[in-house]
């Protein structure tokens, strides 16, 4: 039932402070990492249409 301390306000806004630019940071790498995987898909996608989803290795004679 006392007052608030100056320094206990100021800790306090300090530390909101604080999450609100860790919540911040967080959703930005969210935002990356679902850019990323579909960016992933994307590119497997189109790797898999020019060279087919299952290449043959090794078939190539080297001395014919």
């Amino acid at each position: 039932m006392r007052p608030s301390r100056p320094e206990d306000l100021d800790m306090i806004r300090d530390l909101d402070e604080q999450i609100q630019q860790k919540d911040t940071f967080i959703k930005k790498q969210e935002e990356d990492m679902k850019f990323y995987k579909l960016e992933l898909i994307n590119r497997e996608q189109s790797y898999n249409q020019m060279f087919g989803t299952a290449p043959n290795i090794g078939t190539i004679q080297q001395l014919a």
